[in-house]
């Protein structure tokens, strides 16, 4: 049980992957979204697990979308036995369109949401 902070990210999807059965009581999908920051574009790759993988259902490429997730991470060891980490951003609600967050800043800070369905 736990505390994470919440984000939101509004761009245009650019890929929506099938949803993954990796075991036999998780599954994840991915979705890219794209955002400019400044002159440059920028991707990134979210993912939604579980039941949430249904949110991605009305979602089409090119479309406007807002993402909100929750930045999660777990801390590992590499094949020599140093630490290491991986990151994943896991989207808990997409919505169609929605605020346009200003130039040069497409990821807000809201406030902070309890769960207790994370996998690890």
């Amino acid at each position: 049980m736990g505390t994470s902070m919440s984000y939101t990210i509004t761009g245009t999807v650019r890929y929506i992957g099938q949803t993954e059965q990796v075991s036999g009581t998780f599954r994840k999908r991915d979705l890219i979204i794209s955002f400019q920051d400044g002159a440059y574009e920028q991707a990134i790759k979210l993912q939604a697990t579980q039941d949430r993988t249904d949110a991605l259902d009305g979602i089409a490429v090119g479309q406007t979308v807002t993402c909100h997730f929750n930045l999660r991470g777990k801390l590992t060891t590499d094949k020599n036995g140093n630490p290491t980490a991986w990151t994943n951003l896991d989207v808990w609600k997409v919505t169609a369109g929605g605020d346009t967050p200003a130039a040069g800043d497409p990821v807000t800070r809201p406030v902070e949401q309890s769960f207790d369905d994370v996998p690890f």
